[in-house]
């Protein structure tokens, strides 16, 4: 859960939505409200997590509108401005981008994210 008033999908149409309440939900709301819509960065989007700054990143699964120059990418996008961020490429294989997550710990972030062509996690140590 994102918030406790909202939370972010990403749906196979390489679109993110919100979904209000989603938290606390006990019923259906439908698709939710698009957020951000990027086929040129999304690609079978799988793992959504927040950052503190409130940006949202995503693992692309390559299962929709693959591209072999840009595999396996970790894609950041600004939900507010709806604006893309950055990029980078997990893994030169296609596909090999899966979990994704995100913690604060004494004023550091730690991103984590699967591996799945090695079978590995990759955990970055950033300031906050």
């Amino acid at each position: 859960m994102l918030s406790s008033t909202a939370a972010k999908r990403i749906c196979p149409s390489n679109t993110a939505r919100a979904i209000p309440n989603a938290g606390v939900r006990q019923t259906d709301a439908g698709a939710g409200s698009v957020i951000y819509r990027d086929p040129a960065h999304l690609r079978g989007p799988l793992g959504l997590v927040l950052t503190p700054d409130g940006d949202l990143i995503t693992s692309n699964g390559d299962a929709v509108n693959a591209n072999k120059h840009h595999p396996s990418e970790l894609v950041e996008f600004n939900p507010t401005t709806g604006r893309f961020v950055a990029q980078f490429s997990l893994d030169s294989a296609s596909g090999s981008a899966f979990g994704i997550a995100l913690a604060v710990f004494d004023g550091q972030i730690r991103f984590a994210a699967v591996d799945d062509n090695t079978n590995t996690l990759e955990i970055w140590t950033l300031d906050g």
